[in-house]
């Protein structure tokens, strides 16, 4: 049989200290035994919290990789949808300045459609109405050769997708419609439809309105499931300033949420003046111009729900 062997230490009196007197004591192996297992549980419990807090770091570091990669996901095509926007602006005054599309042959150019921008129709002739009259329409009831596309501020071909029966494209997650002014009272507008072999118009009277057209136009995207494929809204017009929405509040979302064309005009009242920005819209958002450095910035924050 092994040895056995005792453990003499100083006695200890209240709260853990030595006292003079007192003597020693001895530790039977059973103590020295605990005391033991203790250590090694506090080894064990060590270890184990330190798997824990490396778990965790993991979990956290990829959550936040995630959350980046995800927003590098929208926030890339919420800037793909302002690249379109500003790019069709510029097509837009070409085509004006150009005169490439002149209904009423008064010599003042006209802003154009989605398709007549992307050369898949010929440009509108149909004219209703005396020359120079305000209410003066133009449709796709005649048409004049495609626009040359070999210019390339005019070239369209960069449009994502193709145009639909409605008038929209559809790309990237986000919708694209372009508006121009009805023919009936101001402000109301009108947008392409139909397929590019039978083009039309929808809405108002289905007809532009000639004079108006030679000094405004607009288009919108937004997201095609708002929350997932993108968040904002995007609107430009011929000022060629792309403003932006949260949509927080109308939440415009998909083709069965559309977005008006008024919808980033200032309230009521303001009449067809172009908005400037730095306002609340009539779908209730706050408008503002495009500021890319917020790009930045979002990517460091939590999207709002």
């Amino acid at each position: 049989m092994g040895e056995r062997r005792l453990l003499i230490v100083p006695s200890r009196g209240r709260g853990g200290r030595c006292t003079q007197g007192s003597g020693n004591h001895l530790v039977a192996p059973q103590s020295q035994a605990y005391a033991e297992t203790m250590r090694r549980t506090s080894v064990y419990i060590a270890v184990a919290a330190s798997i824990a807090g490396l778990a965790v770091a993991a979990f956290l570091y990829t959550r936040e990789r995630d959350r980046k990669a995800a927003a590098d996901g929208w926030l890339g095509r919420e800037a793909a949808a302002v690249y379109w926007l500003k790019h069709l602006a510029s097509a837009q005054s070409r085509v004006r300045t150009d005169r490439a599309i002149d209904a009423d042959r008064d010599g003042i150019g006209e802003y154009a459609t989605l398709l007549e921008l992307k050369g898949a129709v010929g440009v509108r002739r149909g004219f209703t109405g005396p020359q120079g009259d305000r209410q003066a329409a133009a449709d796709f009831s005649k048409v004049g050769d495609p626009l040359d596309l070999t210019t390339e501020d005019v070239s369209m071909y960069g449009l994502p997708g193709n145009v639909d029966a409605t008038g929209v494209v559809t790309q990237g997650g986000y919708h694209y419609r372009a508006f121009l002014p009805d023919s009936g009272t101001s402000p109301g507008w009108t947008h392409e439809a139909g397929p590019a072999g039978v083009p039309g118009f929808a809405g108002g009277t289905s007809k532009v309105g000639i004079d108006a057209a030679e000094r405004q136009w607009c288009a919108i995207a937004w997201p095609d499931s708002r929350g997932e494929s993108g968040d904002r809204v995007y609107f430009v017009d011929e000022t060629g300033v792309v403003l932006e929405s949260e949509n927080t509040v109308a939440r415009w979302s998909g083709l069965a949420r559309e977005p008006t064309p008024d919808c980033a005009r200032a309230a009521a009242g303001a009449g067809d003046a172009p908005p400037s920005g730095g306002h609340v819209g009539r779908d209730g958002d706050r408008w503002t111009p495009w500021d890319s450095s917020r790009l930045r910035t979002r990517l460091r924050e939590p999207r709002r729900p």
